[in-house]
């Protein structure tokens, strides 16, 4: 079987500012319509908007009502096993610092789908850790941007991104959404430049304490609702393995700066102490014993999802407004 060429994602670039083409040569990229200048520095092109830019989301509101059951489990299932299979073993080739937490996992990756000749997008992407894991089992050409990530392709800001609509086959966001100043925003244009039936996937934070400028730490319903207000459909949601409040809070607040081995190791008791107490908790106060998602949402340090844009979204009149000024950070 033949693979298609990579598709070259500067095509693809609009102006943040105005939504129109953008001229390129050695120095950078000009907008054709509105003449800002968009410098670039050894190859790095710097698209974020140089002014504040009014940017406009039509939000779903559904009335109060029972909370539907969503696709929620204790641990994310598998996708496709070999797409899973190859991502452990690249996977287990990286720093132990980057196979725990709200990382990239095998078994998001599995639900990554094949698309060679395509594009996928790391919003957010700061180092770049992950580029040639993506695209080795995806097959599609792999763009990172950050707000001011030195390792990014492309400068850019998550509330508006400098891309035409429906250009992407794939995004993934690690660790990105709670750092995001208006995150509805920022999922509206996923969605829009992202293709019908393209995945979305990427990891949040729930009880992990305040870092990096960190502003909407999520609950699993609170993922859910903003992702289904932008009209993604949720094909999976489940906390991060591994990965609990109170491991975070003493790796990233007590411990930080130590190594991360001892951080790994000093964090267990005290894991492993919180999981006692609330079974005896439960025990002793005969509460009602929760079900394997709830016990582990509740203690969860981030959640996982894989998130689907079903169809060709119709236009909306805009309902929401914010001004584009926030930094990326994974």
């Amino acid at each position: 079987m033949s693979i298609k060429p990579a598709k070259n994602h500067r095509q693809f670039l609009i102006c943040p500012v105005c939504r129109e083409a953008l001229s390129e040569d050695e120095t950078g990229a000009r907008c054709l319509i509105c003449d800002h200048q968009y410098p670039s520095r050894e190859g790095q092109l710097d698209l974020r908007p140089p002014q504040a830019v009014p940017v406009f989301a039509a939000l779903t509101v559904h009335p109060p009502g029972p909370t539907a059951p969503g696709p929620f489990t204790a641990i994310l299932p598998t996708g496709d096993a070999a797409r899973a299979q190859d991502a452990q073993t690249m996977l287990d080739r990286l720093p132990a610092g980057l196979r725990y937490g709200n990382r990239l996992t095998p078994a998001l990756a599995s639900h990554l789908p094949a698309m060679p000749g395509g594009l996928i997008l790391d919003l957010g992407c700061g180092g770049r850790e992950f580029a040639p894991i993506l695209e080795a089992i995806t097959g599609a050409a792999y763009v990172g941007i950050d707000y001011d990530g030195p390792d990014a392709d492309i400068l850019a800001d998550a509330h508006v991104l400098p891309f035409a609509d429906e250009t992407f086959d794939a995004i993934v966001s690690l660790a990105v959404l709670e750092h995001i100043r208006v995150p509805d925003i920022a999922v509206a244009e996923a969605m829009r430049v992202l293709k019908p039936a393209g995945i979305f996937a990427g990891t949040v934070a729930f009880l992990e304490p305040f870092h990096m400028n960190s502003m909407f730490h999520m609950t699993h319903l609170g993922l859910t609702d903003l992702l289904e207000r932008q009209g993604f459909t949720l094909k999976a949601l489940a906390p991060t393995t591994g990965w609990t409040g109170v491991r975070a809070i003493t790796e990233m607040t007590t411990l930080a700066g130590f190594p991360g081995f001892i951080q790994r190791l000093a964090a267990l008791p005290a894991d492993n102490a919180a999981e006692a107490l609330r079974r005896l908790g439960v025990a002793v106060r005969r509460r009602r014993k929760a079900s394997a998602f709830d016990a582990a949402a509740e203690a969860a340090g981030g959640f996982v999802f894989v998130a689907q844009r079903a169809e060709r979204k119709s236009v909306a009149q805009p309902r929401t407004t914010a001004t584009a000024a926030t930094k990326l950070a994974s």
